[in-house]
């Protein structure tokens, strides 16, 4: 469980990785445009991590105090949060979408800033459903966790995709993260000016089904071309188990006095084991290593299971098995920065200066250089 992350022959795939995007939607052409004057504004020493790790802290920041308000996703919260939670989710999106420009206009472009970027998104899934629930009052139950299982095993499937498929794909041309985006800003906002009283129930369930909707439409796509692609159809079925343990373990979780108690632990807890989940078939994919279908991690989620034999108190093990997930998630990923920053020669959060040749600066001397040059050589 604690050996190292990604073996040798591994870093050195990671060295010869070439990240291959599918397809843009149709807004992401239109917002592009907006992306391309915004990113021109960042400092060109600012590290297109530290980009992507401002916009999650900006968007933690807006869960943070919605959590503060409100812990059962059920209470109508002062209209500044929802808006401030809004322009966060925007604040996001936005430097989400201009790190990848960032790292092409600083020339430190690297496998490590895919890997970066996509644990933070499985990261933020989770975020989304408790600002989508919020919005609504949904509460803490059953739906809640039913549209969590959703977002997070879709994200979990287009990355599976990505591991058979060696391609990564985010959405549909028509829908992808970016319009899912801009609607659940839409429905921030809009609930932070008129209150969350004007959604009824028709439009909340139009919009439940309509992500739900497209959210499963997008997961068959994922399975079936993650299966025509596979060399073997049950290999890639195997690879699904991780994510069908922790579905099944957390809906277990769903009938036991922890949920009733500690909803929002449980929703942490869950989130952690996709998020942990999901980053190890990242590396699998980037670093080209067989990705196992038996996570050790998972088991974790059993601890609360069996406490109808161990009869320890609710909160010590409820709050003992996010403590060890988050141990267990952010651990593996420490580890696997690390090995990937000292194998590659760059740092996480800031760029790396390149060296420059002695024929490079040759080449590209000015006049007055070369006038230095021969009075110091003359010396």
């Amino acid at each position: 469980m604690f050996h190292k992350p990604i073996p040798q022959e591994g870093l050195e795939e990671l060295a010869r990785y070439k990240y291959k995007s599918a397809q843009y939607t149709h807004l992401d052409c239109v917002m592009n445009t907006f992306w391309e004057k915004i990113v021109n504004f960042l400092p060109l020493w600012l590290a297109p991590n530290l980009v992507t790790l401002i916009g999650f802290l900006f968007l933690l920041a807006g869960i943070v105090v919605i959590l503060f308000y409100d812990l059962t996703l059920s209470k109508t919260l002062p209209g500044w949060v929802y808006i401030y939670s809004g322009i966060a989710l925007f604040i996001y999106q936005t430097l989400d979408a201009i790190d990848g420009k960032q790292a092409r206009r600083t020339k430190s472009s690297s496998p490590l800033g895919q890997l970066f970027d996509h644990g933070c998104d499985a990261l933020t899934y989770s975020f989304f459903v408790l600002l989508f629930c919020q919005c609504f009052r949904l509460g803490n139950g059953f739906l809640t966790m039913e549209i969590l299982y959703f977002l997070l095993t879709t994200f979990f499937l287009a990355s599976w995709e990505e591991y058979w498929v060696h391609a990564f794909r985010s959405g549909m041309v028509w829908f992808g993260p970016t319009e899912g985006q801009m609607v659940l800003i839409f429905l921030i906002e809009v609930t932070g000016i008129f209150g969350p009283d004007v959604w009824n129930f028709y439009s909340k369930a139009g919009f439940i089904c309509f992500f739900v909707g497209g959210q499963a439409l997008f997961a068959v796509t994922n399975i079936v071309n993650g299966l025509i692609k596979a060399s073997s159809a049950l290999q890639a079925l195997l690879t699904l188990i991780p994510t069908c343990t922790i579905i099944g373990l957390s809906v277990m979780w769903e009938h036991t006095a922890f949920y009733e108690k500690y909803p929002v632990v449980v929703l942490l807890t869950v989130s952690l084991q996709f998020f942990l989940t999901t980053v190890k078939i990242i590396i699998a994919s980037v670093t080209k290593i067989e990705y196992a279908w038996f996570q050790p991690e998972t088991l974790v989620l059993v601890l609360p299971i069996l406490n109808r034999f161990l009869d320890f108190p609710d909160w010590i093990l409820i709050y003992f098995t996010i403590f060890m997930t988050f141990t267990l998630a952010f651990t593996y990923v420490a580890r696997a920065i690390y090995q990937i920053t000292t194998f590659l020669g760059i740092c996480c959060f800031s760029i790396t200066p390149k060296a420059v040749s002695y024929t490079h600066l040759r080449a590209h001397e000015t006049r007055e250089d070369l006038v230095c040059r021969l009075l110091l050589e003359k010396k």
